[in-house]
């Protein structure tokens, strides 16, 4: 039965949904899912303001990492910017089923082989983690839930630079980031804590992450040290606000650390003149 939204979306079966998303792009969606898909359904998009800081951040030819793509919205849209030809774009996705979900929506775009899904964590240091996953909030996995979710999914954990080193031995050619999204449901400083001596020799890096200072601080974690890392390490800090970036000064900086409220915010780092 085809769900009437506007767009094209149809239900076919096995608690799969195909829907036709902006930027004409084709993508799979779990039926059960009581976020993303109802939102992705009704809207034709998902997530605007991160979704165009991504693709106002890339060029033809660009390379984007999306670290915990989800059903890959973000992935499959910067693939659409970059093209196919000549731009490559990896989807780092723990959960086995949202990766067959990417995967299906890259053939059904006839992205290969620019684009590839790897069912892979991104963390501090190579282990095998335990997923906590929601029942029906399909994207909202996250290695920081107690032990009372209802399922859970062991997944391989790797730094940063081993997962660009496997996606450049999967590809045939290297992976250099220009833009890095990274939605990791609180787990955000160990994916930094992998990569921060890598950004090290980027000249030009921009990355969009999602910021949790109370996941950090139930974590026993400063999340103020945290920003002020980030710039220790040649990032300027903006948080997403509508549809601007406002650059965060101490101050502010100081009050997204001390509240409760998750904030997108964008890291750039640029060529020294």
């Amino acid at each position: 039965m085809p769900f009437h939204t506007g767009r094209r979306a149809q239900y076919i079966g096995n608690g799969i949904v195909l829907a036709r998303v902006w930027p004409r792009n084709y993508i799979y969606l779990d039926a059960a899912d009581t976020s993303l898909t109802p939102s992705i359904l009704r809207r034709g998009a998902w997530e605007r303001r991160i979704m165009l800081i991504i693709m106002l951040s890339l060029k033809r030819g660009g390379t984007m990492i999306d670290i915990g793509a989800n059903c890959g919205y973000h992935a499959l849209a910067a693939m659409r910017r970059v093209g196919k030809r000549s731009g490559t774009v990896i989807a780092f996705e723990p959960q086995s089923a949202l990766c067959t979900l990417i995967q299906r929506s890259i053939e059904a775009n006839d992205f290969l082989p620019g684009m590839k899904v790897m069912r892979l964590a991104i963390g501090a240091r190579e282990e095998t983690g335990s997923l906590g996953k929601m029942a029906h909030l399909k994207g909202s996995a996250s290695f920081c839930f107690g032990e009372d979710v209802p399922d859970r999914e062991h997944v391989p954990v790797v730094p940063l630079p081993v997962a660009l080193e496997a996606a450049a031995k999967a590809l045939g050619r290297p992976v250099i980031p220009d833009v890095i999204k990274i939605d990791v449901e609180g787990f955000e400083m160990d994916v930094w804590e992998g990569m921060r001596e890598w950004t090290r020799m980027r000249e030009r890096l921009t990355i969009v992450i999602e910021f949790s200072p109370f996941s950090y601080r139930n974590a026993g974690r400063d999340p103020l040290a945290f920003l002020h890392e980030l710039r220790a390490f040649g990032f300027s800090l903006h948080a997403l606000e509508r549809l601007w970036l406002r650059r965060l000064d101490d101050a502010a900086c100081a009050r997204i650390a001390a509240g409760d409220r998750q904030v997108d915010l964008v890291l750039r780092k640029l060529p020294r003149r």
